[in-house]
């Protein structure tokens, strides 16, 4: 568990801050990429700061390709479909049933091969809420 001070300064990391990572612009990414950051943030234990660093890390990268990937087939760019997706994200309830790691990763390895778009939001959708359900605890 974080103590306050650590919850706060890793609070900097979090999806309220990733959209000055993202342009307002088209850029062609491989939503596959995802992958292995996504895979790296789902195993790390967030009870040091480090951990939440570096899980944060891997959504942060994750949620960058996956706004590009999105917007290449759409008419909104990366930085509106990211800011679309945070604000989906920040109106659901955190209330999710946990989910072993390896059906997790399949089931996000699934998304993203399918490319299919829909789908690849509600997963950047999910990005955003786990990212700050580390951030608030």
């Amino acid at each position: 568990m974080l103590t306050p001070h650590q919850a706060a300064i890793t609070a900097t990391a979090g999806p309220q801050n990733w959209a000055a990572l993202i342009a307002d612009d088209h850029v062609g990414t491989s939503p596959e990429a995802a992958l292995p950051l996504i895979s790296t943030a789902f195993r790390q234990q967030c009870n040091t700061a480090e951990g939440a660093f570096t899980a944060l890390a891997g959504l942060a990268g994750a949620a960058l390709i996956l706004s590009y990937s999105i917007a290449d087939t759409s008419r909104h760019n990366a930085l509106e479909v990211f800011r679309g997706c945070r604000n989906a994200a920040n109106n659901l309830e955190c209330a999710g049933t946990p989910v072993d790691y390896k059906s997790a990763i399949n089931t996000v390895n699934k998304i993203l091969h399918s490319r299919d778009t829909l789908a690849s939001a509600m997963l950047l959708v999910d990005i955003i809420r786990i990212a700050n359900h580390i951030t608030e605890s």
